[in-house]
Parts: C-alpha cells; structure tokens; sequence
C-alpha cells in the first residue's frame, strides 16, 4: 500500500495536551511529536518524502540473521518519587521486549485465524548498555531528578544542563527516557530521519513502562508501540485513506481503545486491531504483522545500521519470567563451566543457544532436563554473551 501524507498539519507540541485530555484513554504522542520536529526542521518534509522509497529498495536486501541486538539506555527522569522507578521495573520491560520482538515460540492462538498466518517473529534483542563510546564502564541506567513538572512534554528533557538527561550516542544506543507525561499520553518516539541526533529516542511515561499495575497498559506493551515508532512504522490507520505503507496491514479508518470483540470492519476489510501499532489495551495487543517486520529490518540497515553492528558490551538484567520462573547462571563472569539454574524443571530437549553480542549464534546445547544444567563454555573467548532457553516461555540471560 502507499504510504500517503495527507493531513499533514503543523500543530504546536503543547497542543498534543489539551487534545489528549478531553478523552478517558490515554494517546501515543509520536504524530505530533513528529509535527513539530518537522516544524522546527523544514527540510526534514523532504526527508520523509524519500523514506518510504529507500525503504521499498531495502526490502529485498533484508538478510535474516541469527540475533539482533540492540544495546539500551534508559533515563530515569524524576521529579516526584513515584517516577524514579526500580532497576526491576526497568528489566522487567527489557524482558518484555524480548519475548514480544523475538518470541521463541510465538503464541498466536489469540490471533483471530484470518490473520494467524501474518504474524512475525521480528527477531531483534535488546539489552541494557554498561559500556560508553570512549570504553569506561557504565551501567546503561541513568537518573537524574530534575524541578521541572512533566518534563517528558518539555524539549528540556533532551540535555542535562537544562534539567533533564543527555542521550548517548544516539547512532550506536537506543535511548529510551522514562519520565512524567502529565495525564494524557502513554509515550512517543522519534521517527528515522525526522529528528535532531539529540532527541533521537523514544520517551514512555514512567507509569507504563515496564510490568506495572495500570489495567490498561500494564504488560510492558506501550514501549513495544513506540520503538515500532522508532524503527519506521507509522501507526495503521487513516480515513481509509492515508496508509502506513506495508502491504499486509489492511485499510482501516480509525484507531480502537480497550479490547474490541473480533470481527471489526471499515473500509471495505476487517481491522487489525490487535497490531501493536494500534491504540488498543496491552492484553489485546497481539502482533506485528511479516512486512511490518521486514520495514523495521530495512530500517535498521538503512538508517540505523550502527545500532546492530557494535561491540559494545551488555549489563547483566535478572528479571522474573512471565510464568513466574527463574533462570540464574553462575559462575559469572566464568571461564569453563557455567551452570544454568531454574526455578522449575525443564524438559528435556530443550535448546540452549549462546549468542555474541554481535548477534551471532556461537554455540548450541541440548538441555538433558530437570532444574541445572553444566555447560561447557572453555571455547569461547572473552567477552560478553546472551544465552536463550528454548521452551515454552522463553528465558534470556546475559554472562561473560
């Protein structure tokens, strides 16, 4: 489908407050984040003109790879207690991303069956950074308190000395700032070539990263919207007119809240209203669709290829399972033997796989079953390295 700029209003960034709060839902502020970047930019309108014919290019030079891995930054912005949230809350939203970017075994029986067969593992990682550009070690969490009131709505956000938190390099990090939204948006993101390298990110109100206790968006899933933001996608509705150029996503002419019963139809087709990219509820936010997955793998390798050709090394993020078990490995760091420990049994046959953190798959292991594992890690050189388990929920851990 072509993706078309039609309505393509400049509003003003305090604007996007007083529109969200008239309705009971709260909103993705990615479209008038996007405005005003493009207000502030004007030569940006022209690169967004040419991004969906580079991608359409890309397409066909899209290679799968073993792993992708993306390294994260995350800044904890706070002004009032309650927004300084925990080291756990922050990997329990790493782990959500990875079973949701990369499900080893994708759960697609909530799936209604006209669109079972669209759904795709996109196959991208992401661990949170301990390691800067200029090689000191750092742990990929910063916080910073600042006197400012929603500061997540403020461009004071971006820069330290203003009060808020300077990015990483953007070109070889995903920042992401957590930070207060007021009352009306659940997060934005930055689009590829249509921002400033300092704002380059995705921004999620600290209410709704991670696990968290919110009914509505409380399974992490407001951060995966907002980084398929990032990574090219626009949102997939549109009048039935404008369209967010994949092919597979059908026309569909406004977006749905809450949990809609299945079948909803406009512009002549049935919805997918169960793709991230729409506004729907966590628990009813079910997939991307295999074009989707193929634009996010174009637009990594065309405008954001630093972000998966790195060495740089990842921190160690011990989260709970989202079937409430555990896997803990030790020794760590090691030099032979690791033991692979968890809190309920495995069954046997289960493959253990081991990745660099260039996202090369650098050895394979059968699990013989039970609650601990030996494994023989001697051939491996020394560095950093991401083990999955292959079961029915998927277990990720990080040792070196």
């Amino acid at each position: 489908m072509k993706l078309v700029f039609k309505n393509l209003i400049v509003i003003s960034w305090l604007a996007m407050t007083g529109f969200a709060t008239q309705g009971q839902n709260h909103t993705c502020g990615f479209d008038d984040f996007l405005h005003k970047n493009m207000a502030e930019n004007p030569e940006l309108y022209f690169e967004m003109d040419t991004f969906r014919s580079i991608i359409n290019n890309r397409l066909n030079d899209v290679q799968e790879r073993s792993e992708i891995i993306i390294p994260v930054v995350v800044h904890v912005v706070w002004k009032e207690e309650e927004e300084n949230i925990s080291d756990e809350q922050i990997c329990s939203q790493i782990e959500v991303l990875n079973r949701l970017f990369d499900p080893l075994i994708p759960n697609n029986s909530d799936i209604p069956e006209e669109f079972r067969d669209l759904a795709a593992d996109v196959g991208i990682r992401f661990c949170i950074a301990e390691q800067e550009i200029n090689g000191e070690t750092q742990k990929g969490i910063i916080r910073q308190n600042t006197t400012i009131n929603n500061i997540g709505l403020r461009d004071e956000l971006f820069a330290t000395e203003l009060g808020g938190s300077t990015a990483w390099d953007t070109r070889q990090y995903l920042n992401i700032w957590v930070t207060s939204l007021g009352t009306a948006l659940t997060g934005y993101a930055s689009f590829p070539m249509a921002t400033t390298e300092d704002r380059d990110g995705v921004v999620i109100h600290h209410a709704f990263f991670g696990k968290n206790d919110s009914r509505s968006y409380g399974l992490g899933k407001v951060t995966v919207h907002e980084i398929g933001h990032y990574l090219g996608l626009f949102h997939t509705w549109g009048n039935c007119e404008d369209d967010d150029g994949i092919d597979d996503t059908p026309l569909q002419k406004d977006f749905y809240f809450g949990c809609p019963s299945f079948p909803q139809s406009s512009c002549g087709s049935l919805d997918m209203f169960m793709n991230y990219m729409d506004y729907i509820d966590d628990p009813c936010a079910l997939m991307f669709t295999l074009d989707q997955k193929a634009t996010m793998l174009a637009t990594l390798n065309a405008f954001r290829p630093q972000l998966t050709n790195h060495h740089i090394a990842c921190a160690e993020c011990s989260v709970q399972m989202a079937d409430d078990e555990l896997m803990t490995l030790y020794p760590n760091p090691v030099s032979h033997k690791l033991v692979l420990n968890t809190s309920s049994q495995v069954e046997p046959g289960t493959i253990i796989s081991i990745f660099n953190t260039t996202g090369q798959l650098v050895q394979l292991s059968e699990h013989l079953g039970g609650k601990e594992m030996v494994i023989e890690v001697s051939s491996l050189s020394s560095g950093m390295y991401l083990l999955k388990l292959k079961s029915k929920v998927e277990k990720f851990s990080v040792f070196r």
